[in-house]
């Protein structure tokens, strides 16, 4: 069984290493599961979640779906380069480019859009603070935030703000979950 995500992280980051240092791409390391009853899976910045507006939904079949990552691995800073959502039991390929996403708080997330927005505090600002926002500031990476019983995984983006494209997951030519790249493999270290 792969290492999980927390392992490889710890710890995450021990000093910048020198700008344009090549990092190392991990192998897919898992992280949650989520399920997404609705069929409608939505990804986007963890703090707007789940803003049709904000956020990119793809429909889906509805079930379970294993959340791992990619880590790139830059000596003294790690960064999760890619989030993968597969449905459970398929051996996903990458297929064609959906859209894009972008990460305003440096987080990612990803939930059943339907059942988030029957519970989602983001009417209420003080419910939000007190819930997914505390969830968001506790985090290192990844962490899962849960309001009235309903989950949203989510994921440091990268090196933080920006936009990404998500790339559809495919199995003997059906659909069965989506990609996130925010870091390419052969990408240097920025700062």
């Amino acid at each position: 069984m792969a290492e999980h995500v927390d392992a490889v992280l710890s710890p995450a980051w021990t000093a910048n290493p020198p700008a344009g240092t090549r990092g190392r791409e991990t192998a897919w390391l898992p992280f949650t599961t989520l399920s997404v009853e609705s069929g409608t899976l939505m990804i986007g910045d963890a703090s707007f979640l789940p803003d049709p507006d904000a956020c990119l939904a793809l429909k889906v079949q509805p079930g379970t779906y294993e959340l791992s990552v990619k880590v790139m691995d830059y000596g003294t800073d790690k960064r999760i380069s890619r989030l993968r959502v597969a449905r459970a039991g398929a051996d996903p390929e990458l297929g064609r480019k959906v859209g894009t996403v972008w990460a305003d708080v440096g987080r990612t997330g990803v939930c059943d859009a339907e059942r988030f927005v029957a519970v989602e505090p983001l009417k209420d600002e003080q419910r939000w603070t007190e819930t997914i926002g505390a969830a968001l500031d506790a985090a290192e990476t990844p962490g899962i935030a849960s309001f009235e019983g309903v989950e949203m995984p989510f994921v440091a983006s990268g090196f933080g703000d920006g936009e990404f494209p998500v790339y559809r997951l495919q199995s003997g030519g059906e659909p069965v979950g989506a990609e996130v790249q925010f870091i390419k493999p052969t990408e240097r270290y920025p700062f």
